[in-house]
C-alpha cells in the first residue's frame, strides 16, 4: 500500500540527509587557503615604478596595495629583509572618452591601468608571479573643471583598489 508523506513532515529527514551529504563533501571558503610556497609569510612591499606620465601614481598604487596586504592580514608586509618582495611597474594610465553629448562634448570617461607585477623569494630569488595586472573604472564629467577633476580622482581611487585587490589575489590564490 502507497502511503504519501506530507512535505511538512518529511523536511526534518530531508535536512538530516542534506547536511550528512554536505558534511562528507571537502568544502572550503574562498580566500582561506592559498598558494603560496613554505617559508614565505611577509612580503616586502618597495614603491612601485611609475612608467606613466600620470604624477603621484606610484605613490597611490603602492599606498593602496599595502593597505589591501594589511587588510587581507595572511602575508606580514616587511622591510627589504621581508620573505619576499612584490616589485612593480606601472606601465599605463589611459583616459578613454565614453560618452558624448549632442555637441560633441565628452560626458564619461574610463580610467584604464596597468602594472607589470614580480613577486619574487628573498632567499633564492626564485620568481614566484610575474604578470601583467589591468584595471578599469569610469567616472562623468561635470560642468565644472573642479567638479571633474574630483570625479576623476575618485575614479582613479577605484581602480587603485580594484586593482590592489586582484593583485593580492593573485599573490596569495593564484588566480
Amino acid at each position: 500500500m502507497y502511503r504519501e508523506i506530507p512535505l511538512f513532515r518529511s523536511t526534518p529527514l530531508l535536512s538530516l540527509f542534506f547536511v550528512l551529504v554536505l558534511a562528507g563533501c571537502d568544502y572550503q571558503l574562498v580566500g582561506r587557503g592559498g598558494t603560496l610556497p613554505p617559508g614565505i609569510g611577509s612580503i616586502h612591499l618597495p614603491t612601485l615604478v611609475n612608467r606613466t606620465a600620470e604624477p603621484n601614481m606610484d605613490v597611490r598604487l603602492t599606498q593602496a596595495l599595502t593597505q589591501q596586504f594589511l587588510l587581507d592580514g595572511r602575508l606580514k608586509v616587511a622591510g627589504p629583509q621581508a620573505d619576499a618582495v612584490l616589485s612593480g611597474t606601472i606601465v599605463s594610465y589611459l583616459l578613454r572618452p565614453l560618452a558624448y553629448d549632442g555637441a560633441n562634448n565628452v560626458t564619461e570617461y574610463q580610467v584604464s591601468l596597468a602594472v607589470d607585477l614580480l613577486f619574487t623569494a628573498t632567499a633564492d630569488g626564485k620568481v614566484l608571479v610575474k604578470q601583467r595586472v589591468a584595471d578599469t573604472s569610469q567616472y562623468e564629467v561635470t560642468e565644472s573643471v573642479a567638479g571633474s577633476e574630483e570625479a576623476r580622482d575618485g575614479a582613479v581611487a577605484v581602480a587603485a583598489q580594484k586593482m590592489a585587490e586582484r593583485i593580492v589575489s593573485t599573490i596569495i590564490e593564484g588566480f
